[in-house]
């Protein structure tokens, strides 16, 4: 399983690159290279997460399990 999450302007923004990054595949990042608002967060089937520059100060480095 993939997983990709986006944090965009708007909800249909970050929903439409989170799609398009599951389809893209590993090369997902190239579709924020011309996007300064759009950051990313994508997981391949290889379970290793890869997130875009931008998005790194909004991470927390703890995360509450419920």
């Amino acid at each position: 399983p993939c997983l990709s999450t986006m944090l965009a302007p708007n909800a249909t923004l970050a929903e439409a690159f989170s799609t398009a990054a599951l389809v893209h595949g590993p090369s997902w990042h190239t579709l924020l290279t011309d996007r300064s608002d759009v950051e990313g967060l994508y997981v391949g089937p290889d379970g290793v997460p890869h997130c875009s520059p931008g998005l790194v100060p909004h991470l927390q480095h703890s995360c509450e399990v419920y």
